[in-house]
């Protein structure tokens, strides 16, 4: 993962990581998500099956032919974003796909010495930087890509890569700093709150999750940093109030055992929320969901 992390340029404030070609192969995660369609959208969304064929017919990708997938950009930006994929899958079919999927024909353009496949308005650039590695998205990105690879530019750096040193075979991993102007924002918004002694702590600098998957099990990490350790005690204290008060109210046992599994430990500024759970058991819990907020808006 790291060769393909030092391609992406200064200014990214969001970053994911994927293994495609796992996600859509995971029993634990198939069996949620098709619990969840069945529960709550049984006519408007398709299972897990029938929806990467759908995704593969309308975007021309296939998810089982890429082996990771990193997608970043920035949170303040519509058209600063991209991906890097890597995987098995070779150029000329794979544009032919996409091309089929979009229903045009990309013009073919020289950047730098690279061949860049643009679509009709020139917003949308793919490039197969070499074989089996391609970058993709909005223009200025793909140009950016190509330039930090051909060292013209700096590539980005930071803590926010911190989750993506991890060892292991997490089935995503996703980073973001929370730009400033959206934490005073929210700041902004929250402070009425504090006229009823209501105190959130969205003073969030940044955020880490991180998802496993293995056999029947599900492992979802999402780690919250504070500016101080003051703010992540007030998470902590939030999280396992709410976990109180709902398993004192709610009477269905597997609701309560669900929530007894979510962890919330204090490191530092940082608060680390963690369940680790069965896809049985979650899927249990949906239905029993389900059937309680059936009955309360009757």
């Amino acid at each position: 993962m790291s060769d393909k992390l030092s391609l992406i340029p200064q200014g990214v404030n969001f970053l994911s990581a994927f293994r495609p070609n796992k996600l859509v192969k995971n029993k634990a995660l198939t069996k949620i998500y098709d619990a969840f369609v069945q529960e709550f959208y049984p006519s408007e969304l398709p299972l897990a099956k029938e929806g990467v064929t759908k995704l593969k017919e309308e975007s021309g990708f296939d998810p089982e032919a890429f082996s990771e997938l990193l997608v970043f950009g920035d949170l303040l930006s519509r058209e600063y974003w991209g991906g890097i994929g890597e995987g098995n899958f070779a150029e000329e079919s794979l544009i032919t796909e996409v091309e089929k999927a979009r229903d045009e024909k990309f013009d073919l353009k020289d950047y730098k010495g690279y061949r860049i496949y643009a679509d009709g308005r020139d917003e949308f650039w793919m490039c197969f930087l070499t074989e089996g590695r391609l970058a993709l998205g909005f223009k200025e990105m793909v140009e950016d890509v190509i330039e930090v690879e051909k060292k013209e530019k700096e590539h980005a750096s930071g803590d926010m890569y911190e989750i993506f040193g991890l060892p292991g075979k997490e089935l995503a991993k996703v980073s973001l700093e929370v730009p400033e102007r959206v934490r005073n924002w929210l700041r902004e918004k929250s402070q009425k709150l504090t006229e009823f002694s209501i105190e959130l702590p969205l003073d969030i600098s940044r955020v880490g999750i991180v998802l496993t998957g293995e056999g029947d099990l599900l492992r979802v990490q999402v780690q919250v940093y504070y500016p101080d350790h003051e703010k992540a005690q007030d998470l902590v204290e939030i999280v396992e109030g709410l976990k109180r008060i709902v398993i004192g109210i709610v009477r269905i046992p597997e609701i309560k055992e669900l929530l007894r599994k979510v962890d919330a430990n204090i490191s530092d500024s940082s608060v680390m929320l963690l369940l680790e759970v069965a896809a049985a058991d979650l899927t249990t819990s949906m239905k029993k969901g389900k059937e309680l907020l059936t009955k309360v808006f009757k």
